[in-house]
């Protein structure tokens, strides 16, 4: 990390504050008396425990899906359940191929509070990228990413999720040699600017090709993550936005639908097995799955559907009401 570029952060008073690949605990204490909301990205559940005792205010976490550096080796899927369950009642985000409605309502189901989404807004029109780069991210799909540690000048031993170009395939094809003696290696491969100074971008920098970039992206590190299957378009940040939310609403409300007429069913099912007055005191009606497919022990001493259908409760089993 350069030298005061947290004091720069703490003195402007950014609102948010997020650390990646490192113990964050030195600057959690200084951050919180500037104001400033702590959050540290993790790819396990002991960093996430980590960084709970270090006192941040959010824990982001990251599957191995994610585009660019990667940390983690653990699907998104299984890390955020184990993370929010470590971490309670810190809140969680989650990172890592996220780029639709869908995949909001996904991580949301799994108990994260927020997503963080990079590659989808990598191919929006406000990103300082070249606009190649942006089209080969709508034009790939997760197979055509590699989680690897090729791009490792300027960062070394830093696994990344990258988009495969020539770099990666000659790489491959010389049989994945070990630093020093890659095809190519310390080859010019185009320039940026950096605070108004040209800057030479060598083979296998850990540097991307941002917005300026002059000469050849096939041996540029592109990250990106595997949700690029799920980006088919650039368009304004705004309205990314908009679009995922409103087919996060979508879902949602057909999910609620689908549970409502899935409980309308059962309890139909249950009135027409259930008779309103046991005709003898010790006769018992038996339930079975093949019956219904649900239900829901009355109170003790009851038999109405009335009580069954306030519950709002499914038990799959044999039951047996009295």
């Amino acid at each position: 990390m350069q030298a005061g570029l947290i004091d720069v952060c703490l003195e402007e008073q950014v609102p948010l504050l997020v650390f990646f690949w490192g113990d964050p605990t030195p600057y959690v204490e200084e951050a919180h008396r500037h104001g400033v909301t702590v959050v540290v990205q993790v790819g396990s559940v002991e960093e996430a425990r980590a960084a709970m005792a270090a006192g941040v205010d959010i824990i982001m976490a990251q599957g191995c899906e994610a585009g660019g550096h990667v940390k983690g080796t653990i699907a998104l899927t299984t890390l955020v359940p184990e993370v929010v369950e470590a971490v309670h009642p810190v809140p969680v985000i989650a990172a890592g191929g996220i780029a639709t409605g869908r995949g909001v309502v996904a991580a949301l189901s799994l108990g994260a509070q927020a997503v963080s989404m990079g590659t989808r807004f990598l191919a929006s029109t406000e990103a300082r990228m070249p606009h190649a780069y942006k089209e080969r991210v709508v034009q790939s799909t997760a197979k055509d990413t590699v989680y690897t540690g090729l791009f490792d000048v300027g960062w070394a031993e830093a696994p990344h999720r990258v988009l495969r170009n020539k770099a990666v395939s000659e790489w491959e094809a010389a049989g994945c040699p070990a630093r020093g003696q890659r095809p190519g290696e310390g080859q010019v491969i185009g320039t940026v600017s950096r605070a108004g100074t040209p800057v030479e971008l060598v083979r296998y920098s850990s540097f991307m090709p941002i917005e300026g970039f002059t000469g050849d992206l096939d041996y540029a590190a592109l990250y990106a993550g595997e949700s690029c299957s799920l980006v088919n378009d650039i368009k304004p940040a705004a309205q990314i936005v908009a679009d995922v939310m409103r087919e996060a609403e979508e879902v949602m409300t057909r999910l609620q639908q689908r549970s409502e007429r899935r409980r309308a069913t059962h309890v139909r099912k249950i009135r027409g097995a259930v008779p309103s007055r046991p005709t003898e005191p010790n006769m018992g009606l038996h339930l079975t799955a093949s019956s219904v497919r649900s239900c829901v022990a009355p109170a003790s001493g009851s038999s109405s559907v009335e009580s069954v259908e306030k519950t709002g409760v499914n038990l799959m089993a044999v039951c047996s009401l009295r």
